[in-house]
């Protein structure tokens, strides 16, 4: 019924458009006609929210859909839903060179957020689905857990391939130079965040091992693809259609048909790359793409400071909760500002922020800190940084 009602508002061709004819897609327009433009019948945005109010394991399908959800650096939760079909016409674009041997299996770790469904671990544990299964052995660890218990597993696991994020890499590599880790992967990939040249050179001689940059997002899976060292990524355009601006990107999905989005705007900037080879397929981008939101250090409830990535704060969901800030007050406090859906009755707020203050807690008792202290806060706005223009999740 949307993009119905926008090709007979708009005049469009069907026979000849194309994306630019179609006006831009934002996440919080998506999150307003969900149900519209979804396009299984059964499936609607309220069901998602309380199948994931009760899911917290990224294998749990929701009516056969993987159903995936972020805030990602903009503070706006999203839903997005794919198909089994769906996903596998996502995920092929790994296979462009994701190392893996059929001699032995490939022993693969995943180092980040875990604990519900999330992109980048619901991405990974495919390799341990269907024949997938013959090639990989695969083991996540979540960045919330205490680091010790983190480099006990990866000690006694001994992948051969690490993937994670690039500050949960970084950590890694000080911890295997300092002798506390010793593993021997013949490969290390990152995603989700920009990696500093100096910080590349230190995983790879930490590991003694090519580092790799996937870019993907929770709304198109694999988007651009980095071989080992620095240089320029190769953008998936297969089945992706990318509207490169100055200061944004919009992206046509064509793999997705549960959930199509028509230049679907995201905040990412890319930078092309001049071409490099006249028969290449696709374009090239810089490789720094996105931004990185600050890791809030507290002091933990034996003393000593450590960190909750931002991630586990990206992957939040709680029903109800449309937008939230992290504003940190101390070593051991912070608020939680929140704006909630409009239109709720006072026991469906109070619902919502009993279920935040409880999310809270756990993530807070998993790393050790049950005695930082937050409040939580209900507002009507949160407005961008009036001097970048970008919005900040995390603040002090």
């Amino acid at each position: 019924p949307y993009y119905s009602r926008l090709i007979r508002e708009n005049n469009i061709s069907l026979n000849n458009c194309t994306p630019e004819d179609f006006p831009v897609l934002t996440k919080q327009m998506l999150m307003q006609h969900f149900d519209e433009i979804v396009t299984v019948p059964d499936i609607r945005k309220r069901g998602i929210a309380d199948f994931l109010s009760r899911s917290k394991d990224p294998r749990d399908l929701y009516r056969d859909h993987i159903v995936l959800h972020t805030s990602g650096s903009s503070g706006e939760i999203g839903y997005f839903v794919y198909s089994p079909d769906d996903w596998a016409r996502g995920l092929v674009q790994y296979s462009r060179g994701y190392p893996h041997s059929f001699l032995k299996r490939t022993k693969a770790a995943y180092f980040g957020a875990i604990q519900g469904h999330f992109a980048g671990v619901t991405q990974f544990l495919t390799m341990d689905r269907s024949f997938l299964k013959l090639l990989y052995r695969v083991h996540c660890f979540d960045i919330n857990d205490p680091l010790r218990k983190v480099i006990d597993g990866l000690n006694a696991f001994q992948p051969d391939i690490v993937t994670g994020y690039p500050s949960g890499l970084l950590m890694l590599a000080r911890k295997q130079t300092a002798g506390e880790l010793r593993i021997s992967p013949f490969s290390c990939e990152f995603g989700g965040e920009p990696l500093a040249p100096g910080d590349r050179r230190e995983i790879e001689a930490a590991f003694r091992a090519p580092v790799r940059n996937f870019y993907a997002s929770t709304e198109h899976l694999l988007m651009a693809a980095g071989g080992p060292g620095p240089g320029g990524m190769s953008l998936c355009e297969d089945n992706l259609i990318f509207e490169l601006h100055d200061d944004h990107t919009c992206i046509t999905n064509l793999f997705n048909r549960t959930l199509p989005l028509i230049r679907y705007r995201m905040e990412d900037v890319l930078r092309p790359l001049p071409a490099q080879n006249n028969r290449a397929a696709c374009r090239s981008i810089a490789e720094l793409v996105g931004r990185m939101e600050q890791a809030p250090v507290f002091l933990n409830r034996h003393g000593a400071e450590d960190f909750i990535s931002p991630f586990v704060f990206i992957e939040f969901h709680v029903k109800n909760l449309r937008r939230y800030r992290i504003r940190i007050e101390s070593p051991t406090s912070f608020r939680f500002l929140a704006v909630f859906e409009a239109g709720l009755t006072i026991a469906e707020q109070e619902a919502a922020i009993h279920e935040t203050e409880t999310g809270l807690q756990d993530i807070l008792h998993q790393k050790e800190m049950d005695n930082v202290r937050f409040r939580i806060e209900a507002t009507d706005d949160l407005p961008v940084d009036p001097h970048t223009g970008k919005f900040k999740l995390i603040v002090r």
